[in-house]
This record gives structure tokens, sequence and C-alpha cells, in this order.
């Protein structure tokens, strides 16, 4: 959340973990020690990837993730942003492939609309693949994909 105030800019977001709350989401305010419910996820997480998108959208993304602790059959291939002016979730379209333990998501800056995912485990690096998020009706590429 920007402010013109850096010590409030100081939150930790939490969502998902390995129980059957794997849908829960808090926000910490590091400066004032205060927890904050945020609206839940649909679908519940566990090792996926995140990304705050601190620029013009203010969105926390999240994608991938492990089968078997969220209980989702295609938990590794699920996305999903959280709004953070509006306090809602909003669903993305599936990657191709499986980015099971921890991925990485990334935005570039010289191309913002630009949402990255890559990595599965620690066995098998996978795919990169990418989300143009200017598309209502977008669907994941490859990054080798024109």
């Amino acid at each position: 959340i920007n402010t013109s105030d850096n010590r409030y800019n100081e939150k930790l977001f939490v969502c998902g973990g390995h129980s059957n709350d794997g849908n829960k989401c808090e926000l910490l305010d590091i400066y004032n020690n205060k927890w904050m419910q945020l609206p839940n996820l649909e679908y519940r997480v566990s090792q996926n990837g995140i990304r705050y998108d601190d620029g013009i959208k203010n969105r926390i993304y999240i994608g991938g993730g492990s089968r078997a602790y969220s209980k989702q059959k295609n938990a590794s291939n699920m996305s999903s942003y959280f709004d953070i002016l509006n306090q809602k979730w909003y669903k993305l379209p599936n990657t191709k492939y499986e980015h099971c333990h921890h991925p990485l998501l990334y935005l570039n800056d010289s191309q913002p609309n630009i949402l990255n995912i890559c990595g599965n485990d620690q066995h098998n690096v996978g795919n990169n693949e990418y989300l143009d998020l200017r598309e209502f009706k977008g669907k994941w590429k490859e990054l080798t994909e024109n």
C-alpha cells in the first residue's frame, strides 16, 4: 500500500498454508504490530509464488503451489490476484504447465503488464510462462512463443 510516509508501507502479506484454512489471507502492519484479516481466496494454496505490484495496479499476484498440501487437484496451475484498493480477489487463467513448489512470479519494469511465472521444484526448473494482463481473456504462453 503506497503512502507518502514510508513507515506505513511496512506490511507483510500472508496467504495460504498447510491446513484446512489454506485460503485464509492476512496483512501484518509491521509498524503498528497489528494483523488485519483480508478476504479469503476461493481455493486453498500452499507453497505458491507471490508478487506484489507496487505500480499503478496495486495488486498482489499468487500462482502455482503444492497440490498435496493445498488438496487442490490443479493447484500447481492456478493463479489469482488481490486488488488492494477494492479488497477483492480475481481469478486469472490457469497456467499451461505445473509450477509446484515456490515458483517465481515477476513483472518486468519495461513491460509492467506482463506477469511471468517460472519454476516447478528443486529437481525441475520447469517452464517460463507469461500472461499479458491487458488481455481480458488472455492465456498463459511459453516465453519462447510469440
